[in-house]
């Protein structure tokens, strides 16, 4: 039982294209001591996120995503800041690693090659990305920095974000994902 207050500005619906778009969310937390809390905790986390057509053939974008929680107070271990998973660290398992703050970045570049306009309409393309993120207790970040690459290409029927990735990344425990949809 808590309290949650999400504030978000989402100019993605604006149906121009060559605009650049994006998409930030702020969202508060406070959790009384209630039930199994002993005590009560509170979260602060965001997360911005970017895109930009760029002017050339085929129209590639550029994909930007940042983002961060914080907890203050003694919180429960299922609501920690967590990296992993597509939400903030694609090669890893979601949730891999944990504290009480993390920060997370993400930069992808998608390139659309090309459409068969076919019964449903089918894009094929590119892309390439990076991932790097960091996870805190206490102030202190034992393991530092995570980072990733990798590129493959995407298969989407009707819309470019409906689509089915295959990625082949750099980490050794995760060198192939399949995944349906952008990660962001």
């Amino acid at each position: 039982m808590g309290a949650q207050l999400a504030l978000q500005y989402d100019s993605r619906i604006v149906p121009d294209s060559s605009k650049p778009r994006f998409m930030l969310e702020l969202t508060g937390s406070a959790y009384p001591a209630t039930w199994d809390v002993s005590s009560a905790y509170e979260a602060i986390e965001g997360v911005a996120v970017g895109y930009a057509t760029l002017p050339l053939p085929n129209k590639p974008v550029i994909a930007l995503r940042g983002g961060g929680k914080k907890l203050y107070g003694d919180f429960p271990y299922f609501d920690a800041a967590f990296l992993g998973g597509g939400s903030s660290f694609r090669t890893e398992h979601r949730q891999r690693f944990a504290g009480d703050a993390s920060m997370f970045g993400s930069a992808e570049l998608r390139v659309p090659l090309f459409r068969f306009p076919f019964i449903v309409p089918t894009d094929v393309g590119a892309l390439g990305f990076t991932d790097a993120g960091r996870v805190y207790v206490d102030g202190e970040s034992p393991g530092g920095w995570h980072t990733a690459a990798g590129g493959g290409f995407w298969v989407g029927a009707v819309k470019a974000a409906t689509n089915v990735n295959v990625l082949f990344t750099n980490r050794s425990n995760r060198r192939v994902i399949v995944s349906l949809g952008f990660a962001y």
